[in-house]
């Protein structure tokens, strides 16, 4: 669906037009009394009151009982559209896939509540270079390395996201930790805590990227667009854990503003944490200490390359 075009602009009060998508349920564009945009679903059978969740910041949520249930979504202020679009296009194009009006409702509350996360922390539109660094190597080693070896559903499950205390993917094998750098500065990375390169529980393996920035290169709509689309349209709980794990970072289609840096990936390499792998351990740690971050020089690292056992 369009996420630039206001579907809501030609439309006077009470009025109603159907959704322009190829679905078998009815789905609709609205304005009401008050000239306020909302979407409506139609639903062929009475549904109780109780059937979905909650309301969400700026957005009210309603169900009326009229030749069946017409359930309501209804913007508050007009001049917040594009983000009211993104809301409902986002809605619209998971409940499209459903099977029936039960798989309609589960879908609906699952989406809402994705949405009430994300409206009720204000987070920034836009996206630092550090953290568009960080979910741009994590999503290039979905695509780049973990995917082809196991496939979308095992890349995705072991996504575990941005948590700074946990490592970035824990797969059946092993962990593994992503790393970036600017190629121009020299391969140096930041550990952040003492549990990114804990190895007590299974092997961690250390995948590091030297990023530059080109007009030429990928950038995280792309990528995100590419592991999409690898999805099957029917595994919504995937889809779902991955958007999740996206929105954890700050980045959500159709909201997140740009601008997105292009980054062409100038070398990659993996290392094995070894037992005498250079690190700070707990035991090293005085319990008194409560967080610990280093940086590691990786041009000393070449004993410890090695390639994934996968």
């Amino acid at each position: 669906m369009n996420l630039t075009e206001n579907p809501w602009r030609y439309m006077n009060s009470q009025t109603v037009r159907r959704i322009d998508l190829k679905t078998i349920h009815n789905l609709f564009w609205i304005c009401d009394d008050d000239g306020r945009f909302g979407m409506m679903f139609h639903f062929n059978h009475s549904l109780p009151q109780e059937s979905f969740i909650g309301q969400m910041k700026g957005i009210s949520i309603a169900t009326v009982d009229n030749d069946g249930t017409r359930f309501y979504l209804i913007l508050h202020e007009n001049k917040d559209w594009e983000m009211f679009l993104a809301v409902c296009c986002d809605i619209v194009d998971r409940v499209s896939r459903a099977r029936d009006e039960s798989d309609m409702i589960r879908i609906i509350n699952q989406r809402i509540k994705r949405w009430q996360r994300f409206l009720s922390e204000d987070r920034p539109l836009s996206m630092p270079e550090k953290i568009q660094m960080g979910l741009f190597a994590e999503l290039y080693c979905i695509l780049d390395l973990i995917l082809p070896a196991i496939g979308y559903r095992n890349a995705i499950i072991g996504w575990v996201g941005p948590d700074s205390d946990q490592k970035d993917f824990s797969l059946q094998e092993c962990f593994l930790e992503v790393k970036s750098y600017v190629s121009s500065k020299g391969p140096k990375i930041r550990i952040s805590s003492l549990a990114q390169l804990d190895t007590d529980i299974k092997p961690v393996y250390l995948i590091c990227y030297a990023l530059s920035q080109r007009s030429s290169g990928l950038d995280i709509p792309s990528l995100v667009k590419t592991i999409i689309d690898l999805i099957t349209p029917m595994d919504i709980q995937i889809l779902g854990i991955f958007e999740e794990r996206l929105s954890a970072y700050g980045y959500i289609e159709g909201i997140t503003q740009g601008p997105f840096s292009s980054y062409f990936i100038d070398s990659s390499k993996t290392y094995k944490v070894e037992t005498d792998f250079p690190r700070i351990t707990n035991d090293m740690i005085d319990s008194r200490i409560s967080g610990v971050k280093y940086s590691l020089d990786l041009l000393q690292f070449e004993k410890y390359e090695q390639k994934l056992p996968f």
